[in-house]
């Protein structure tokens, strides 16, 4: 009888679907993130807040005044808001205390409008800033104040944020195990719950590859037009965000025999229009991004062009200093990347993130010794390196100082969507690949929730304690 009931019990367990267990975990990790990160200590959140006021307001470009200067006009309280906690940008071990909190909140509207410099941001498209923008319409209706039109954006970003990744985990089902577990880490609930655009491009790039992963089960004459269209939509939305995941576009063509190359071909042309649309338009508003001192794209480019050896130098060192940092920033540094988790969060979160991503190999190892999976794999670990090189490069020739040995203004943010794509590495296994140690497969559904949940708690009280130690 108490096997029988176990059973019953293990069975409950491992029918509790992942969007559950997420919408569940962002209900409670969300309302941290939105309310225990200090306004604007996400990294360039003043900027993404001014662009999402500007989407609320039926601006989709910038106004060009001059060389160095694109912006909009907006009341002059959407720049100010944030000067009282500039201090915390650069991170000194200071609190937020009352009085900042109140010179923030005591803040009024202004009026007339003034040009709002936003270099940085206007360039980026407006559907990457929907949820705030939807959250500032709802405060400009309720005629809400600075410091509650600011909260409102951020929890409009986080509602459309969390929609997207339960959406993403009830399309994949236990295939979204290592998905889950990125979406879980602190670094990607801190850019959900925030104004940055970041965090909806983590929410279409779980979609997208989500999509992907129940593709890969049909026959390419059976996927439905619909989702082809959509995915094409969600690869255009990403790739204007940052012009390095344009080689996402390529991922469908993985997923399907070679001769079965129209849809994927259909994909790739739809998400490549949106994005050249995106930067035929943008390109009336843009003008040369100020990075270090020092730095200039025109030399730079001509720096590399010189000597073309320099390009792998540049990588290999900055592999060789930044690759540990970086992934720890992927898990989690909070603030503008300056405030670290416990040494034992990233300890666990590494065996978390290996774990999840094995699971669905757990029975079928043997497989993975098959050829075509060993193609498609090398294939994506190549969408991988060139994406990754690829950002490496936009950040070299604009951000860091001519001649520089490594690349200057790399944060782990930008490479969350390019683990994200590793989920696809089951969907390269053989249809007919099955289970060889079934005894085990009614266990490992239960167990493995049972571990999503216990790391998804450990990640909720962790972001909380860290958050509140550093800041309040």
């Amino acid at each position: 009888m108490i096997a029988l009931n176990c059973s019953h019990f293990s069975k409950k367990i491992a029918s509790i679907p992942l969007t559950v267990l997420y919408g569940i975990f962002m209900l409670f990790a969300g309302g941290v993130g939105l309310i225990m990160t200090p306004p604007f200590l996400v990294p360039d959140e003043p900027s993404h807040f001014i662009r999402a006021y500007q989407v609320a307001q039926g601006g989709m470009t910038g106004t060009r005044i001059s060389p160095t200067q694109s912006g909009a006009y907006l009341p002059e309280t959407v720049e100010d808001i944030a000067k009282p906690f500039t201090p915390f940008f650069t991170d000194k071990g200071e609190k937020i205390t009352g009085s900042i909190l109140a010179q923030a909140f005591d803040m009024q509207w202004s009026t007339p409008p003034v040009f709002v410099n936003m270099p940085n941001t206007v360039v980026y498209p407006p559907t990457s800033y929907i949820g705030g923008a939807a959250g500032i319409f709802v405060a400009q209706r309720l005629n809400a104040s600075p410091f509650g039109t600011f909260y409102l954006a951020r929890a409009g970003s986080l509602i459309l944020n969390t929609c997207l990744g339960m959406l993403a985990l009830w399309i994949a089902g236990d295939a979204g195990v290592f998905l889950l577990i990125l979406l879980a880490m602190p670094a990607c609930v801190s850019l959900e719950a925030s104004c940055s655009q970041d965090g909806l491009v983590l929410g279409l790039t779980a979609l997208a590859v989500s999509i992907l992963l129940q593709l890969a089960k049909r026959p390419v004459s059976d996927w439905n037009n619909w989702l082809v269209v959509g995915l094409s939509l969600t690869f255009g939305c990403i790739a204007a965000a940052k012009v390095p995941y344009l080689s996402f576009i390529c991922l469908p063509f993985l997923i399907c025999p070679l001769k079965d190359w129209k849809k994927p071909l259909s994909i790739l042309g739809g998400g490549l229009v949106f994005f050249l649309l995106w930067t035929l338009i943008q390109i009336q508003s843009s003008v040369p991004l100020l990075g270090m001192p020092g730095s200039s794209s025109a030399e730079q480019l001509h720096y590399l062009l010189n000597a073309p050896a320099k390009v792998i130098n540049v990588t290999l060192t900055t592999l060789r200093l930044k690759s540990g940092h970086l992934f720890r920033q992927v898990m989690g540094m909070l603030g503008w990347g300056y405030v670290n988790l416990p040494k034992k969060f990233y300890t666990l979160g590494e065996i978390a993130l290996f774990l999840s991503f094995m699971w669905p190999f757990f029975g079928r190892l043997k497989s993975v010794r098959n050829k075509e999976f060993l193609i498609r794999t090398s294939l994506l670990l190549g969408v991988f390196l060139i994406t990754t090189e690829g950002i490496f490069m936009v950040l070299y020739l604009v951000f860091s100082p001519v001649g520089a040995s490594y690349v200057f203004g790399l944060q782990g943010r930008y490479f969350i969507p390019l683990f994200m794509i590793l989920a696809l590495c089951p969907a390269f296994l053989p249809k007919n690949a099955t289970n060889e140690n079934a005894t085990s497969a009614l266990a490992k559904p239960c167990l493995m929730r049972v571990f999503l949940a216990l790391f998804m708690l450990y990640s909720l009280c962790t972001l909380y304690s860290t958050l509140s130690a550093h800041y309040w």
